[in-house]
């Protein structure tokens, strides 16, 4: 259903408003809010979203992290079209750490899965709505005449008889209003929402105007680098910075628990002390880890019963069936690293009282939680100033750069910036974790898939993510040996279950009605980093259950398109961008040229459900790419520029881990170290993408991730039609 025909709450709204001398301030289902709350609003300590002040001047309170992604325009632009404002108009500012800003999902504040538009949709047009509502009110009472009167248009209040104000005006007059009195716009009164506009922070990134973590800058700061182990599980033995003490710029050198930190005046100073430095290290513990035989390992564990993640039927009756066509294989994802354009940094300032952080992070939450670990203060003592993310992917919601800045200023008693470079950030990061799949399935005579298995071996995420969530997550209150007991207990139930959704999303739904369906998970644990990665456990499953079904589809030599609709619901949001992008991409009529071939794959994450079309032409043994279809089913697109934009984004993000984002170990060490043995897709390479959206009025959904997960299947799939080689490992080459 539309969100117009939705019952929405608004009472907690209305009463945790407030109007201050200052400006009206107006919060959203927030308990704290109140007059001592706003009355901290003249210090810049904000707990709401929007600030009006007597000068008609708006300042709306960003509470997700900019990273590309589009928040900065999207989430004001519902709040203003509601306020009836141009969104122009407002004044973006980052939201501190606060309560109120908490993702409603997840329990802390913090910017991922896709969440962001989706959450915002309802509560931004409630706050903008309400803090109109509360103005026209308040200036029909102060005219004498009914609010029926009273008009408004870009900031300014109109009354019938020819008198106006604009809302900065109407502020000292705001009065609190019923529920019943807040109407939110239908969708088809939608002035903005839904239509192409220019992205609202483009002007100031354009100009450099934009801070991103990798631009803050304190006063007097000092910058420093971080010797970090050479091998996974290495401990600091001992060091010698005897080269380097007394040369020009340095500062101090010491042992910090993830290494060795040098710290001088500048950066390039730092940089260059630290290569200087001898550091012994203790490698007699490392795990010996070689890519080659941890595929190795993670097979033989596929000898293992798996935690049952998903049952339907009985798929070992069917696949003992005589008669049916059966169809085994075997799949591996590597390790992927992020590779975010802006390394890892943060600023940090530990006084006797506060610690001031300002961080390019995707948790707030998450870098308080460290910080109050790190310098044993109270959560309230610590204050994140959060920048635009330079690219963040998952990999900032992991907050080693900021227990390294915070454990540094602390011990030289002053402000310091911790930069990573690139060589840092490829080697030292949690990766996107590697997995080995094994596959059955089974083909009827009606040429129906009527059995499926599905076994994979991979880590478990949660393991790694929920020591380290589980103290954000808990009230302030609350003493820190409590908190850590509760993590390491949470950690443990985990383990003990044996098995991470996370891990198998993407694999354990079954969208195409199969009758016999079972999805386990062993779990095996090697002690690699591992963290949250674009569309997560999607990014995988998506390539090896997509390129599995192609191959049934090939074993019934049925077109591959007609194949997955045969198995979908007339009402399937996979049908529907399934249609779409055949449609778009002329399938299944002959492409035009020689040697010219499709691949396709549809995947539903996050919300959404995009198809892909990939098209390629084979050249030689190998093949180019040619052009990229994609239709996406994301509900309303609520600025289908940015929406085409994230789509295209997606793709050429997942192009790169596809065709060179493999992380690989020797004996305990990561091997890639920089773009040029780890190669992200470069502009000239990038091939013709065409976004095709599925006009909707339900409620946006996510469109940050979603674009990933199906071009991989799609490419691999495009690759076999060409040359009749099924690629089953990533990343896989366009030279065979």
């Amino acid at each position: 259903m539309s969100l117009d025909k939705e019952q929405i709450s608004r009472r907690a709204f209305i009463q945790s408003s407030s109007i201050t001398s200052a400006g009206l301030i107006i919060g959203f289902s927030v308990p704290m809010m109140g007059m001592a709350a706003a009355s901290e609003s003249a210090n810049g300590i904000m707990n709401a979203w929007l600030k009006i002040s007597p000068e008609n001047q708006f300042t709306f309170v960003l509470d997700r992290t900019e990273m590309g992604q589009g928040v900065a325009d999207t989430l004001p632009a519902l709040l203003a079209e509601e306020l009836d404002i141009d969104p122009l108009r407002l004044i973006i500012e980052h939201a501190p750490r606060a309560p109120e800003y908490a993702n409603p999902e997840m329990g802390i504040q913090i910017t991922g899965g896709s969440t962001s538009a989706r959450l915002a949709y309802p509560s931004m047009r409630m706050a903008g709505a309400t803090a109109r509502a509360m103005l026209v009110t308040g200036a029909a009472k102060r005219w004498g005449v009914p609010v029926s009167s009273c008009r408004t248009d870009n900031g300014k209040i109109a009354c019938a008889d020819g008198r106006s104000m604009t809302y900065g005006e109407a502020v000292a007059f705001a009065v609190e209003v019923r529920e019943k009195d807040v109407v939110l716009k239908s969708v088809d009164a939608f002035k903005r929402i839904g239509r192409p506009s220019p992205r609202l922070d483009s002007a100031q990134k354009v100009s450099g105007e934009c801070i991103f973590g990798i631009d803050a800058t304190v006063d007097a700061a000092l910058s420093a680098v971080v010797i970090r182990p050479p091998r996974l599980g290495a401990q600091l033995r001992s060091f010698d910075a005897s080269k380097v003490r007394g040369s020009k710029g340095f500062v101090n050198c010491f042992p910090i628990a993830r290494g060795v930190a040098v710290v001088a005046e500048k950066f390039w100073q730092a940089k260059a002390m630290a290569a200087e430095v001898s550091v012994q290290w203790d490698e007699s513990k490392c795990p010996d880890i070689t890519s080659s035989e941890l595929f190795a390992r993670y097979k033989e564990k596929l000898k293992q019963d798996g935690g049952n993640i998903a049952s339907e039927g009985n798929v070992a009756d069917v696949f003992s069936a005589t008669g049916a066509k059966k169809v085994e294989a075997l799949y591996e994802v590597p390790y992927a690293a992020h590779a975010p354009m802006e390394p890892q940094n943060c600023v940090a300032h530990v006084q006797s009282d506060r610690c001031d952080i300002w961080a390019p992070t995707q948790s707030p939450s998450l870098a308080t939680a460290v910080a109050v670990q790190v310098t044993g203060m109270l959560p309230k003592q610590i204050h994140i100033h959060p920048t635009f993310i330079g690219g963040g992917f998952g990999r900032r919601i992991t907050q080693e750069y900021v227990e390294e800045a915070v454990a540094i200023s602390k011990e030289i008693k002053g402000p310091v910036r911790v930069l990573w470079t690139r060589e840092d950030d490829m080697r030292h990061s949690p990766y996107r974790p590697m997995a080995v799949h094994q596959l059955t399935g089974s083909v009827d005579a009606s040429n129906k898939v009527n059995g499926w298995k599905h076994k994979l071996v991979t880590q478990s995420l949660m393991s790694h993510f929920v020591p380290s969530a589980v103290p954000a997550i808990l009230p302030d209150w609350m003493p820190q040996w409590f908190k850590g007991g509760a993590a390491s207990a949470a950690a443990g139930i985990i383990d003990w279950l044996g098995k991470d959704a996370i891990a198998s999303e993407g694999a354990s739904k079954n969208p195409y009605g199969i009758a016999n369906y079972r999805v386990e998970h062993v779990v095996e644990e090697p002690g690699v980093p591992i963290g949250f990665w674009r569309s997560v456990g999607h990014s995988g499953n998506a390539f090896v259950v997509e390129s599995f079904l192609d191959e049934l589809a090939h074993a019934a030599k049925i077109d591959p398109i007609e194949f997955r609709l045969n198995h979908l619901a007339a009402s399937s949001d996979y049908r529907r961008v399934l249609s779409l992008a055949a449609e778009k991409s002329g399938w299944p009529s002959p492409l035009v040229g020689a040697n010219r071939f499709r691949g396709v794959a549809v995947h539903a994450s996050f919300g959404s459900c995009v198809a892909q079309v990939c098209e390629v032409t084979k050249v030689g043994s190998g093949v180019r790419i040619d052009r990229i279809v994609c239709a996406v089913d994301c509900g309303m697109a609520l600025n289908p520029d940015i929406v085409k934009a994230q789509m295209e984004g997606g793709i050429v993000f997942s192009l790169s881990q596809a065709l060179g984002g493999e992380i690989t170990f020797e004996k305990g060490a990561v091997v890639q170290s920089n773009f040029h043995d780890y190669p992200l897709m470069r502009m000239a390479d990038v091939p013709t993408i065409d976004v095709f959206i599925v006009k909707s009025d339900e409620g946006p959904q996510g469109v940050g991730e979603p674009a990933v997960p199906p071009l991989p299947a799609a490419l691999g799939n495009a690759i076999f039609a060409a040359t009749g080689v099924r690629h089953r490992k990533m990343p896989f080459t366009l030279n065979i």
